[in-house]
């Protein structure tokens, strides 16, 4: 859980004035508590604590880096603020358990005590082993459990007591695992039509089903369901439009903040400002204000170019009418298809290859595509990763044919089928014909109906 608060002490460090200063005594009078600074070069400061907390002069320096976006974990606000009344009023209760156990008192502190307390299995003397199981015993639970709460509680305090039930992730086993797969198939459909939930969950388990997990390994379809909402909040894919999904999954990894150069030439800034001078502009006859226009390159400070014109000029108009830039070093073709190798064998290491090539028989078209090369490169992979496929019909060979034979002898129709593999109508049809299969494949020539006559003469 997520720290979104800092705790002011001894020790504390403050930005005061644009000076590192450090908090090193609380002092109390009669206007209200006081604290004492010192600065980096040893001279002592004394200021109000409300003056330290709430003045525009001083900012906080935190320990540590606080709450971030990428957190595996809400703050503990969010996690308290998505309980109802009830269940808030269950978490403080469970709260005061886990103080009482750790400090002998249910507001923990000695200050605040209720009455008959310290209690005698929680006074100062007695063992953390004791109070667990004079805990556990009071609410009936396992003393296991009980330690669970404390390390908890002094992890991410109150927060940390919220059952898992009233999160938003699952508790299912293989909720994570199942997670990274659905994502990866939310990836796939930037670029194409919006997918429907359904159609990622079927699609899911049938990557899972065909990476070995079991039908009772899987999430059922409600925790599926509630795993795609969290999804959507790192991948929009289903509730925003299509155009709006693809722009948000082309935005930069890193976090939006000043532009720093590196080099010569990467930023220039512009600044345009009115002269005290005017020309007469020889079609019209007409005094005009000039503007100056400076262009300067942000890393060596040099000025680049300027301009005088009657108006204010763009940075398109300025950039056309300055010397262009000399043409790109012109690659060959040998080294373009290197760099286009060295991009795939970047984008497909060995073991994701694997996957795709062997695993899930993707057609090289569909590797190419999704690494972003041409064929020919991962042509080139295949023979570095010294993969084969033997055979033509080597994805059908990964259906049990006795499990075929036995569903179709039981009058299952080739679409139940087709659906529940995760296989096209047309491959269980095909293995049906192929292996004599029984029952009736779509295509055959079925006989037609007996009529019965009669003899009875008319």
């Amino acid at each position: 859980m997520s720290r979104a608060a800092v705790r002011v002490g001894v020790g504390g460090r403050f930005s005061y004035d644009g000076e590192v200063v450090e908090v090193v005594e609380f002092v109390g009078t009669q206007a209200g508590g006081e604290v004492v600074l010192k600065d980096g070069r040893g001279r002592l400061l004394r200021l109000a604590v409300k003056e330290l907390l709430l003045s525009d002069r001083a900012r906080i320096i935190p320990d540590g880096p606080g709450p971030a976006s990428d957190d595996p974990q809400e703050i503990a606000a969010v996690v308290l603020d998505r309980l109802d009344v009830g269940e808030r009023e269950r978490v403080l209760e469970r709260a005061a358990h886990v103080r009482e156990v750790l400090t002998g008192f249910r507001s923990g502190s000695e200050e605040l005590p209720t009455a008959g307390e310290p209690r005698a299995a929680y006074a100062a003397g007695e063992p953390m082993e004791s109070r667990y199981a004079a805990k556990a015993a009071e609410l009936e639970v396992a003393a296991r459990t009980v330690k669970r709460w404390v390390a908890a509680f002094r992890r991410d305090g109150e927060a940390g007591l919220v059952p898992a039930s009233s999160g938003p992730r699952s508790g299912h086993r293989n909720a994570e695992v199942w997670s990274e797969v659905a994502l990866e198939v939310m990836v796939e459909h930037t670029g194409q039509s919006k997918p429907s939930r359904k159609m990622v969950i079927e699609r899911t388990r049938a990557r899972l089903l065909a990476r070995g997990f079991e039908e009772e390994d899987l999430p059922s379809r409600a925790t599926a369901y509630r795993l795609l909402e969290d999804l959507e909040r790192r991948h929009p894919t289903f509730r925003l439009s299509t155009k709006r999904n693809r722009d948000i999954a082309s935005r930069p990894g890193g976090v939006y903040g000043k532009l720093r150069p590196t080099r010569p030439g990467e930023y220039l800034l512009m600044d345009t400002n009115r002269l005290d001078v005017f020309a007469l502009d020889p079609v019209t006859l007409q005094w005009l204000q000039a503007e100056l226009t400076v262009a300067m390159d942000w890393y060596t400070r040099c000025i680049c170019g300027i301009r005088i014109t009657p108006v204010s000029m763009k940075a398109v108009d300025f950039v056309l009418q300055e010397q262009p830039a000399p043409p790109a070093e012109v690659k060959s073709a040998k080294w373009e298809r290197g760099a286009t190798v060295r991009r795939a064998r970047a984008a497909l290491p060995r073991d994701k290859f694997v996957r795709f090539y062997l695993d899930e028989y993707r057609s090289l078209k569909w590797i190419a595509e999704h690494a972003g090369v041409n064929v020919d490169a991962i042509k080139v992979l295949v023979r570095e990763y010294g993969m084969k496929r033997e055979g033509k019909a080597t994805r059908w060979r990964q259906i049990d044919l006795d499990w075929l034979r036995d569903q179709r002898a039981a009058g299952r129709t080739c679409r139940e089928l087709a659906e529940q593999t995760g296989f096209s109508l047309g491959m269980i049809s095909y293995l049906g014909r192929r292996h004599d299969l029984p029952g009736r494949h779509p295509g055959k020539n079925r006989s037609a109906p007996e009529t019965q006559t009669s003899n009875t003469p008319l």
